[in-house]
């Protein structure tokens, strides 16, 4: 009767399969089987299965897939009456089975959740697992991991119900605990429940595990099964569940990837992330009820964010909203604002629902200097940490790659790029929670250890940004363990990625007494948010380390951080702040007798006062510039001087900053300072326009163009494209001077900079 029943739905298989055929040539290019699962309102697996031969269509289903393929007349009603036949062959293969020796057919899936959302792209991936080709002599297995409390059972179950009715031969399921306040399951108890399930007594069943599976296997074999192991701790956890034969479906979840699985046994992996904030957002407002949400929409708004999208934190979330109604959920968000309440917040008083026993389960289980890493990535400021910092942080004088690969493995960590690691916020508040039981004193080792390495970091690639810089005093500690940097364009690239990081270090290093750090870091940063038109970023940092020098009494990095934090400040619009923090710092360089201090802090204020169209003021500072280094063998900073002076009599007299600023240029190349060579061609185009020789000034201002873009300086880039349209319209080019000006434009919104309105006004006057 099994042969028939199959029989029949092979042979509707084919008819099917022939007339979607059929409708592909019609339509002259392949037909999307995804597309006409939707129409006809089932999974793409559901339909997948029905050309396979593997189950037969409702008859609603049906009529609905006949009308999407165009078939009308005589054909509909013998098609219609062959799906019957095979229904009904199936029905009575179904009840043969039941009465079968076995006499079991079982039907274990949890029951559904009320409330589900999101998923569809990994529900339209497990579909298309399914619908893929088949594995070969084996089952279908498909892992489903990802970090605690993102939803993989859930997901799991759902799905399972699904696809459940392909499996007419029984669905088994078992919670393995692999991570759990109890112990695992030994694979041994899973397989003797299984063999209960199919209906051999438990003095039928072998002592064995080995003799379990072996019997599992010959009981399975040939019969359509669908199997469900959750929360597995490792692929030897759950290989003896895994039939022998192919026909069944193996779906399990864990924690950790399951690579052992993939590799042995041709699994399939799904990796949960967590719920976008709208589906996090969607989750709550049903669980509570419009009702309730709808006047506090910015507050679920917060918690959801402040749940960081993990569906068990959500779910406690809206179990302790839904136990106080009366509460304001503004109150929840209070709790769980607080960095050292929130898992306090997410603890319902059981094990299973309390944050931080389930994240407990995963750290248990680690290797011990796996969960040491653990730990200590708890006193890591920044949002991510690469393998270097980790090494630091471990003591250790290579990365640490057993060990990264180990939480990575868990789901603690996700590297998010080659040698970079990110975690989920609520992993790291527990982090951190581990991290504050260390002794104070080792705590304060790891800290400067730390602070140590990202100073150390943070000035020798900037030596590859800027050579010869001359904002902070010589180093002398020992070059970090840290990546192999090579060139301008890495050095870039390098500050790109650790910005965050550094950002919070410098406010890290300054709460924990670590001031020298902290300034230290944030000079460091000066030359990359200078050139990248970071300049919010840029006052932030330096404000954070003006407040550690002051506090530390340090008059030197005192004096050196106001001006940076003036030129900052200036560069955003604000000169006459500026200007009272830079005679400020001028006092205190001449008071501790720091000339090329107070030679960088003249610089400033010319600068300062050129932005406040003062060109007196901004000439005399640009004369006390050029006589400080003057008596010196700075080349550097004579070119300086040279480059001030020249920029404060183009105006009047261009002729001169000509010769000035050809000086300047060649001291530049002499010391190799591109920056510089791009700042004095500009002024030198500037001139060379003044005096009417447009194609020298187009010159000097392509060349510092190219500089600029080289180093990475987007607001001077726009600068050069301004100027360069500028002389295309003295010559009457003037669509290359409104193409060039429309560049320059975008770059500099892209840099959100004011600056960018200035140039649509000439923008709209360019006719």
């Amino acid at each position: 009767m099994r042969d028939d029943a199959a029989a029949l739905r092979q042979a509707l298989a084919d008819d099917l399969t022939l007339l979607v055929i059929r409708a592909e040539r019609l339509a002259g290019h392949g037909l999307d089987r995804v597309e006409l699962a939707r129409r006809i309102l089932v999974s793409p697996s559901s339909l997948y299965a029905y050309l396979k031969g593997e189950t037969v269509p409702s008859a609603d289903v049906f009529a609905r897939l006949l009308e999407a393929l165009g078939v009308h007349g005589p054909n509909l009603g013998v098609l219609s009456s062959r799906r019957d036949a095979a229904e009904l062959a199936r029905r009575r293969g179904k009840a043969a089975a039941r009465t079968a020796a076995s006499g079991h057919v079982p039907q274990q899936l949890p029951a559904l959740v009320d409330v589900f959302v999101g998923r569809a792209t990994e529900i339209d991936c497990l579909d298309r697992i399914l619908c893929g080709p088949e594995p070969g002599d084996g089952p279908v297995v498909i892992s489903i991991d990802g970090v605690a409390g993102v939803g993989k059972t859930t997901l799991a179950v759902r799905w399972a119900h699904q696809v459940a009715a392909r499996y007419a031969d029984g669905v088994l399921h078992v919670n393995l605990r692999g991570f759990d306040e109890q112990a695992p399951m030994p694979s041994g108890e899973a397989l003797h429940g299984f063999l209960h399930a199919l209906g051999v007594t438990s003095s039928a069943i072998p002592a064995t595990v080995d003799a379990k599976a072996a019997l599992y296997r010959t009981l399975v074999a040939g019969r359509r099964v669908l199997v469900l192991a959750d929360n597995a701790r490792s692929a030897n956890h759950v290989r003896p569940l895994l039939p022998g034969a192919s026909g069944s479906l193996v779906i399990v979840t864990s924690r950790t990837r399951l690579d052992g699985l993939a590799i042995r046994d041709g699994a399939r992996r799904v990796t949960l992330d967590v719920l976008s904030h709208v589906e996090s957002a969607d989750l709550l407002t049903r669980r509570l009820g419009a009702e309730s949400t709808t006047a506090s929409s910015v507050a679920v708004a917060e918690l959801a964010q402040l749940c960081g999208g993990l569906p068990l934190a959500l779910g406690i979330v809206a179990a302790r909203a839904a136990a106080l109604p009366g509460e304001p959920l503004n109150v929840l968000v209070a709790g769980l604002r607080s960095h050292h309440e929130r898992l306090d917040a997410l603890d319902l008083g059981e094990p299973d629902v309390d944050m931080r026993s389930v994240f407990r389960w995963s750290y248990d289980v680690l290797p011990e200097r796996a969960a040491e890493l653990f730990r200590l990535i708890g006193l890591h400021p920044g949002p991510d940490i690469d393998r270097y910092a980790c090494a630091v942080l471990l003591g250790a004088d290579q990365p640490p790659r057993t060990e990264l690969g180990v939480l990575c493995a868990a789901n603690l960590l996700v590297e998010k790029r080659s040698g970079r690691y990110g975690m989920h916020d609520l992993l790291r508040v527990y982090a951190q929670e581990l991290a504050g039981g260390l002794p104070s004193a080792g705590r304060a080792v790891i800290l400067t250890r730390l602070a140590d390495h990202y100073v150390g970091s943070v000035e020798q690639v900037g030596e590859l940004i800027q050579p010869n810089q001359t904002t902070r005093p010589s180093n002398s500690r020992q070059v970090p363990i840290g990546p192999s940097i090579e060139g301008y364009a890495q050095a870039m690239e390098w500050f790109a990625a650790e910005l965050p990081n550094l950002r919070a270090m410098v406010t890290f290093a300054a709460a924990e007494g670590l001031e020298s750090h902290a300034w230290r870091i944030a000079w460091g940063c000066t030359v990359f948010l200078r050139r990248t038109g970071r300049r919010s970023e840029r006052a932030a940092i330096h404000r954070v380390a003006l407040d550690a020098a002051l506090r530390a009494g340090d008059r030197l990095a005192y004096a050196t951080t106001l001006r940076l934090l003036a030129d900052a400040i200036a560069r955003s619009g604000s000169p006459a702040d500026a200007l009272d923090l830079l005679h400020t710092a001028l006092a205190e360089f001449e008071t501790l007798g720091d000339r090329d201090g107070a030679r960088q802090t003249h610089l400033s204020l010319v600068r300062a006062y050129e932005v406040e169209s003062r060109p007196a003021a901004a000439f005399q500072h640009a004369e006390m510039a050029v006589r400080l280094a003057a008596g010196g063998g700075d080349q550097l900073a004579k070119a300086d001087g040279l480059t001030a002076l020249s920029k404060q009599t183009c105006a009047t007299r261009p002729a001169d900053a000509r010769a000035l600023g050809l000086r300047a240029l060649a001291l530049y190349s002499q010391v190799g300072h591109l920056e510089g060579e791009a700042d004095i061609l500009m002024t030198l185009g500037l001139a060379e326009q003044s005096l009417g020789r447009y194609a020298e000034a187009m010159a000097h201002y392509q060349r510092s163009l190219d500089l600029d873009r080289q180093l990475g300086d987007r607001y001077w880039e726009a600068c050069a494209l301004d100027r360069l349209a500028d002389v295309h319209y003295l010559v009457d080019d003037v669509d290359q001077a409104r193409s060039l000006r429309r560049e320059a434009i975008g770059v500099l919104d892209g840099l959100h900079h004011p600056h960018a309105d200035v140039l649509r006004a000439k923008l709209d006057a360019d006719t």
